[in-house]
């Protein structure tokens, strides 16, 4: 018997492995989790492999077959494929449980293993013949804080429901539809003032014709986490362009019929997939899969709900075109499904930095297009569309270039703004691994501890809904005095920054926009979006790394080329010239 020890363990479970420990069984642990455990890491080379082959599975899982069907056509609701929901969800589901069954199934001759552990699904990963017990950290959300959770949910869909009922709409001379399905965020306007606005169109709506309208969409809330209510959500700020709340079409819409008959098919479908994990001959690829999928059908419902609803609220309008953000997303699919079903013209819009691991944007050989992506996708520069093409099975027919729309200020912001010589920024991202969240954020930390003459700046990203804090009780236990925890726009915080540091995110490309330097921390030499390659960027590899670059890039004695980074922008961003925007909406307005 082997204990691999995976996360921080309670006392009485400290007792019972010191209880293993003292009969001779043989303790490992992937942390300091216990003091007589041995080191366990899984190689980077390792791991990547392993990600690599999982990613592949995942992209082409919809095409196996079960019982003579393929996936696609088990797992559907009608002519919509399920499983495109879910797909990003269950990669980053199950990865890392992938990864690591695979590393102890390879480095361990024993096939019996007492795993302490939060990864999912693990135990799905082993074959029958190991013996595996596996215990999960205890957490308790308690089912009155869920259900009112729910409850507040419930009044959330309400108010802005009847908010919608006092906002006077001709939706008869409407025709062009934009989505806007994030919370704001602190952005320059075209005045340079700081107002709260969308983040991935923030100057595309401020140029709207007449005959368009914002669809807001915001997607269900965690029912752990404790729901609040913002101004943002019920109240629209704009006066160029009328916002039409989601929940209006969706109440308006909703058919008891239909949701009896999505429940139906949904349970149907999910007793198909527990009969082929009982009684046909899968691997454990596939049973993990299914598995996770099964574990989803109450989110399944809710999206094949709120397809119904928007697929009506369409049908009723003379709408042209509709244009979406993360429009491969689970959020946004499902109402992109609806557009194409009545004969809408879908667009769809590039939000992020894309690599081998977004999975929204991956698509299998054997995907259908028409059902699997929008019938246009707006992309920052050459480079992503090269990508989408050669790695994400996009038809070339299918992009279009036009830049990055948020850059539409840059050129009226570096007009403007000067940049102070000691400030540093850090910009802050979700990480599914929270160990090399925390081990950058230390980082940066101490660096500004030894350079007390620098001004720390960290900007969290607008999805770190726990951010500050997370970030404040650092600062305090460090007790530093000259780190700042900011919300404010991004690109103000750029054009003042002397240096900006980041894991891996689109902040990195941002900064290049800005001609400012950038340090990269990569812990596991990654360099997931290719700016070290890029020669945009210098590489952090640990702690002596970040804290020797930020001196010289603060002194002056080292900078990225001029030339390198005029090369990234006509790659990854076509022109920082203030008309992305403008050549969206003649695309969209025009054809």
């Amino acid at each position: 018997m082997i204990v691999i020890i995976d996360r921080k363990l309670s006392e009485a479970e400290i007792l019972q492995v010191n209880g293993f420990f003292k009969t001779g069984v043989s303790c490992f642990s992937t942390g300091n989790f216990f003091d007589n455990a041995k080191e366990l890491t899984v190689p980077n080379n390792f791991h990547e492999e392993k990600l690599n082959y999982f990613l592949n599975f995942v992209v082409n899982f919809p095409h196996r077959k079960f019982n003579e069907k393929t996936f696609n056509e088990i797992y559907k609701y009608n002519e919509i494929k399920l499983f495109y929901y879910h797909k990003f969800r269950v990669f980053h589901n199950l990865k890392e449980s992938f990864v690591f069954s695979e590393f102890l199934k390879s480095n361990f001759n024993d096939n019996e293993f007492v795993i302490y552990s939060d990864k999912k699904q693990l135990n799905d990963f082993f074959p029958e013949n190991y013996k595996i017990t596996i215990y999960k950290n205890k957490t308790n959300y308690g089912k009155t804080s869920k259900y009112l959770t729910f409850f507040k949910y419930a009044i959330f869909v309400f108010i802005r429901y009847f908010s919608g009922l006092f906002t006077r709409y001709n939706l008869k001379n409407v025709k062009h539809i934009f989505i806007e399905n994030s919370k704001p965020i602190k952005l320059l306007n075209k005045n340079l003032n700081i107002k709260d606005n969308n983040v991935v169109f923030p100057y595309i709506y401020d140029k709207l014709n007449k005959d368009s309208i914002i669809f807001n969409v915001i997607d269900i809330p965690k029912f752990y986490k404790d729901l609040k209510f913002k101004k943002y959500l019920f109240v629209s700020s704009r006066k160029n362009v009328k916002t039409f709340f989601y929940e209006k079409a969706f109440i308006n819409n909703f058919s008891f019929k239909a949701y009896k008959n999505i429940k139906k098919q949904i349970n149907e479908i999910n007793n198909t997939l527990t009969e082929i994990i009982n009684n046909s001959q899968i691997n454990n690829c596939e049973k993990a899969i299914i598995n996770n999928l099964i574990s989803l059908h109450k989110t399944t419902v809710f999206y094949l709900i709120r397809y119904e609803s928007v697929k009506r609220f369409f049908a009723k309008n003379n709408f042209k075109t509709f244009t979406a953000t993360d429009e491969n997303g689970a959020l946004t699919k499902g109402i992109v499904d609806a557009a194409k079903s009545a004969k809408i013209k879908t667009f769809g819009t590039q939000h992020g930095g894309i690599g081998k691991y977004t999975l929204s944007y991956i698509l299998s050989k054997n995907d259908n297009l028409h059902e699997v992506i929008p019938d246009k996708t707006f992309v920052w520069g050459k480079y992503w569309k090269e990508f989408l093409i050669s790695q994400g099975n996009y038809p070339s027919e299918k992009l279009q270039i036009v830049g990055q729309p948020r850059t539409d200020i840059i050129p009226v912001i570096k007009s403007k703004i000067n940049t102070e010589k000691n400030i540093v920024l850090y910009a802050s991202q979700p990480m599914s691994d929270l160990d090399y969240k925390k081990r950058a954020a230390v980082d940066i930390l101490n660096v500004a501890k030894q350079k007390p003459d620098i001004k720390l700046i960290i900007k969290l990203h607008p999805f770190e809904y726990n951010g500050y804090d997370y970030y404040n009780k650092l600062i305090i236990k460090k007790n530093l005095k000259n780190v700042e925890i900011s919300n404010d726009d991004l690109y103000l915080l750029i054009a003042k920054s002397k240096l900006v540091v980041n894991c891996f995110s689109t902040v990195g490309a941002e900064a290049a926009y800005f001609y400012k330097p950038l340090i990269i921390i990569d812990y596991k030499h990654e360099d997931l979006l290719k700016y070290i390659n890029t020669k945009i960027a210098f590489g952090a590899y640990n702690f002596s790394d970040l804290n020797k670059l930020t001196v010289e890039i603060i002194n002056n004695n080292l900078k990225p080329e001029k030339k390198d980074i005029d090369n990234f922008i006509n790659n990854f961003a076509y022109k920082i010239d203030g008309k992305v925007s403008d050549r969206m909406l003649n695309t969209i307005y025009n054809g």
